[in-house]
């Protein structure tokens, strides 16, 4: 993974296809972004509330896919529908497969933040941690 809990992660700008503002453009949400295993709900039980994890099957150049928290979901007003919704991403979209419940991951007294989540069998970055559970 990027970035464990409680340390900095990669933040930018989110937008989903065909979801718009107030004035007609898109939404733009700020999110922390992670790269984590299929594994890494697992280990830190994280649960899922909608959809589905990563999987070994999402290894290689098909659609790219992402998990998003409710934090997430809540700021684009979809809840679970947020689900099968795709990531604005110049190229190929990335495709939204599940959510996660929150997690604190800026301190247990910050309020959560929107999270997006991506396979480490799709994308490369560096700075890896190792995360175990014993």
């Amino acid at each position: 993974m990027t970035g464990p809990p409680l340390r900095p992660a990669r933040t930018g700008n989110a937008e989903l296809v065909g979801v718009t503002d107030g004035a007609g453009e898109l939404k733009i949400v700020w999110s922390d972004n992670h790269l984590v295993s299929p594994d890494y709900f697992r280990t830190l039980r994280i649960p899922l509330l909608a959809g589905r994890t990563f999987g070994r099957d999402d290894a290689g150049p098909q659609v790219k896919v992402a998990i998003v928290n409710e934090e997430f979901a809540r700021r684009f007003g979809l809840g679970r529908d947020i689900v099968g919704r795709q990531l604005f991403e110049p190229g190929a979209p990335i495709t939204i497969v599940g959510m996660v419940r929150n997690v604190r991951a800026r301190g247990l007294e910050t309020a959560p933040y929107p999270e997006v989540y991506l396979s480490s069998l799709q994308l490369d970055w560096t700075n890896v941690y190792l995360v175990v559970r014993s």
